[in-house]
């Protein structure tokens, strides 16, 4: 195993393994508990950190959509995102303080076991977001902060290198 601090680089496959190796047992256990042994420092947890809530439906989607690309980012710097926004407005109802809070609240939870707290700055913080940095620097994870709007820039740029002829995706109703 290489140094806990350098270029460890698994393969999706060797992930597996060390995930189901560590809930079920086996030889390679003990090399496969990331965490707990600082083996693979790629699999630290980051709690992503961005606006949820909005004024309007397209607001709220807006937002979804930019927390989808953040955890994006966070996976393509080899961490886990935990984004509870992404999650619990599945089956909670963001419109209903109680629902909200209880989100909220599970949310404060998983940031507590997570490495650090990546707060991705777009215009300005909500107070959800700064309930979560409070409770970072109270429980003593780690904070990052980034540039939401330059990742999202970065992100069409991306995109439109991947599609240099202009094509656009093709659907169920046709060009878009």
């Amino acid at each position: 195993m290489a140094d806990s601090t350098r270029g460890i680089h698994l393969t999706p496959e060797e992930v597996l393994r060390c995930i189901h190796n560590s809930t079920v047992g086996g030889s390679e256990k003990e090399n496969c508990s990331a965490r707990d042994h600082g083996k693979v420092p790629w699999l630290s947890t980051v709690y992503i950190c961005s606006r949820y809530s909005g004024k309007d439906d397209d607001e709220v989607k807006r937002n979804v959509r930019q927390a989808q690309l953040f955890s994006r980012f966070a996976i393509k710097q080899r961490v886990v995102p935990v984004a509870p926004h992404l999650m619990y407005p599945g089956f909670l109802d963001d419109r209903i303080p109680k629902e909200r809070r209880i989100g909220q609240l599970c949310g404060k939870w998983l940031l507590t076991s997570c490495d650090e707290l990546w707060v991705f700055w777009m215009d300005g913080l909500s107070s959800g977001m700064l309930e979560e940095i409070n409770t970072a620097v109270k429980t003593g994870v780690k904070i990052r902060f980034f540039n939401g709007h330059h990742l999202l820039e970065e992100e069409d740029r991306l995109r439109e290198l991947m599609d240099p002829m202009g094509e656009k995706e093709i659907g169920k109703e046709g060009v878009r």
